[in-house]
């Protein structure tokens, strides 16, 4: 299968003619729709917290939308009919340790068409440097994922220029396979007037503007899609595939935190693991305190951006607890914590929807 593309702006999509020769177009590097800047604080081997991290650490070059011959994206649906994109994650970009994939941030740069079709977040095994078998997958609807600049939000972890607008959480995480490495990406289904293409990192051997960079040299053994035959190929494996070295805007959300979640405590106070987790609806928060303390709450997202805020004034000693509300919030991994006389106690909570 002959793979030909040429490069976009998030605003344009070009078709070449079917029987064209594969070949590399202009390259437009897509600018960051996201208005607010932003300070990396930490990598992959800096996590956010001792027990997630979001993995971006592949995504460093400049954000790019690529189209493909016939319509459609490189990184997308398009007129070879492929059927699913993933990125390996190995290590190679920052430590992978034991415990689970809870979720994944996708950067889309473009969604078109019917608001209740879905991409499938997917989890494979690494069967040899290949996509094996499927983990665990999870819906994202078209609906959820905003193109506009409100749409877009900066991963703070990352070092790199890494933005999501599609999330997606997996009802029950999955273990990170025993090598420590998996492929992440997401499938779909065809259907008319629906298109998606996937924010990559641009390619400067396929004709990039002088001075821009951002090449994935990895790409043969780290970018992956699986084609209309069901068959798995890199990027860049020669004659017949895209020949690019470009990183895709996929990027799995990790616990290292493996086992079942005890209560956390400090100085006498304690915070129970919240229930039903993962929470479609109202979920119980409860939590213990050894004395009387002003008590507050805070519920930030995978990026470390604060979703909202629950004071709950001055309580006595003793066992408290309270409902929470999760369908203000999207489908996602979050953290809660709670303060108390200076005491800052965190634990993990997911909404599904």
């Amino acid at each position: 299968m002959k793979k030909i593309y040429t490069l976009l702006f998030v605003t344009l999509l070009l078709a070449a003619s079917a029987d064209a020769q594969r070949m590399v177009g202009s390259s437009f590097p897509v600018k960051a729709k996201n208005p607010y800047a932003f300070a990396p604080s930490q990598n992959q081997t800096s996590r956010t917290s001792s027990t997630n991290d979001t993995l971006t650490l592949h995504f460093m070059g400049t954000p790019s939308l690529y189209g493909s011959q016939g319509g459609g994206f490189v990184s997308g649906q398009n007129g070879y009919g492929d059927l699913a994109k993933m990125q390996l994650f190995d290590g190679s970009y920052g430590v992978i340790d034991a415990g689970v994939i809870t979720g994944i941030l996708f950067y889309m740069g473009w969604v078109e068409g019917d608001p209740n079709s879905v991409i499938t977040a997917t989890i494979w095994d690494d069967s040899g440097g290949t996509p094996g078998s499927i983990l665990g997958t999870a819906p994202v609807l078209y609906s959820s994922m905003d193109t506009t600049v409100a749409g877009y939000f900066a991963i703070a972890s990352a070092p790199g220029p890494a933005f999501y607008n599609g999330i997606a959480v997996f009802a029950t995480p999955i273990p990170i396979p025993a090598g420590g490495s998996f492929f992440a990406g997401f499938s779909f289904t065809y259907a008319a007037g629906d298109t998606v293409g996937l924010t990559t990192t641009n390619d400067p051997t396929g004709g990039d503007a002088p001075g821009i960079t951002g090449d994935f040299p990895d790409a043969a053994t780290h970018t992956w899609e699986e084609w209309s035959d069901n068959s798995f190929n890199s990027y860049n494996a020669g004659a017949g595939t895209w020949q690019l070295d470009i990183a895709q805007g996929i990027f799995p959300t990790v616990d290292f935190g493996v086992g079942i979640q005890k209560p956390s405590a400090n100085n006498g106070f304690s915070l129970n693991q919240n229930y039903p987790n993962p929470a479609a609806g109202e979920t119980m928060i409860s939590y213990s305190l050894d004395k009387t303390a002003d008590v507050s709450f805070t519920i930030a997202d995978v990026t470390g951006r604060t979703v909202s805020d629950i004071a709950m004034g001055s309580q006595a000693q003793g066992s408290h607890k309270f409902t929470f509300d999760t369908r203000s919030l999207n489908a996602g991994v979050y953290f809660l914590t709670m303060n108390a006389d200076g005491t800052r106690l965190t634990t993990r909570m997911m909404v599904a929807k």
